[in-house]
C-alpha cells in the first residue's frame, strides 16, 4: 500500500474514532463530503488541510502508521 493511501486511511479512521463531524469539516475545508469514505486517497493539499484542521502534524500520522505496522508484523 502506498504511503499516501495509508495516511488517508489513518486520517479517516481517526476522524471516525474521534466522532468528528465529517459534514462540518467538509464544509469548513471546502472538500466534498463524499471524499471522506473508506478507501479514499487524499491529495497532498487535502491531506495537509485536514491535518491542520485536526491539529495533527503529518509527522504524527507517519509515526502512528510506522508504529501500527510494527505491531501488525
Amino acid at each position: 500500500m502506498k504511503e499516501h493511501s495509508k495516511s488517508s486511511e489513518w486520517l479517516i479512521q481517526y476522524i471516525k474514532e474521534q466522532k468528528i463531524s465529517i459534514k462540518q469539516m467538509a464544509a469548513d475545508l471546502h472538500i466534498d463530503e463524499d471524499r471522506f469514505v473508506d478507501g479514499a486517497v487524499f491529495g497532498i493539499e487535502e491531506f495537509l488541510d485536514i491535518c491542520g484542521y485536526l491539529h495533527i502534524t503529518p509527522e504524527r500520522v507517519q509515526k502512528e502508521i510506522r508504529e501500527n505496522d510494527k505491531v501488525s508484523m
